[in-house]
């Protein structure tokens, strides 16, 4: 395995920094989800003997639907606009290729949930390799866009929520 020293990080498209407060932003609430009471079995694999915990995305967004309230910050309404709107793609396999779908979430979900699916989206791209082409970079700023977008609504799950608030700070990374 090589040194993180000796990898190439100079070429990056998008800020270092952006790119590491989004990871540890995202995985700190993920923390703070799991520990706050919302949390599920993940699907159980050969040999292991309890089901892994995941957060319960859903749930928590069910949980802060009346109290999320974009209108009162305008950079926040922009970004919730925007990620309704113009809603990051997913990969998915068709016929055995890696390709992007533009499926908007389903609109019989409410807007928290659909907002906290779209951040999921756009961590999952990162965290999976989906925005490691070429392609996937064609809108620099978009990428960015999305990025800070889901900062600014995880900020406000934040504000709205003490107990995964509470939960989020006292998490040691």
């Amino acid at each position: 395995m090589p040194d993180a020293t000796l990898m190439n990080l100079d070429n990056l498209k998008i800020s270092r920094d952006l790119l590491l407060q989004f990871f540890l932003v995202f995985s700190r609430f993920e923390y703070a989800l799991k520990n706050s009471g919302f949390v599920q079995a993940g699907q159980s694999r050969k040999n292991e003997t309890a089901p892994s915990a995941e957060p319960n995305w859903n749930a928590f967004a069910r949980s802060i639907a009346n109290l999320f309230t974009k209108g009162h910050n305008t950079d926040l309404n922009q970004a919730c606009e925007y990620f309704l709107i113009n809603p990051p793609m997913r990969q998915v396999l068709i016929n055995g290729n890696v390709m992007w779908d533009t499926t908007e979430p389903d609109l019989s979900l409410g807007e928290t949930e659909r907002l906290l699916l779209l951040v999921r989206r756009v961590r999952n791209n990162l965290f999976h390799g989906g925005k490691f082409s070429n392609e996937a970079f064609e809108d620099i700023d978009r990428q960015e866009r999305l990025l800070k977008g889901s900062l600014l609504v995880l900020k406000e799950c934040l504000r709205v929520s003490t107990q995964v608030n509470s939960a989020f700070d006292s998490a040691i990374i």
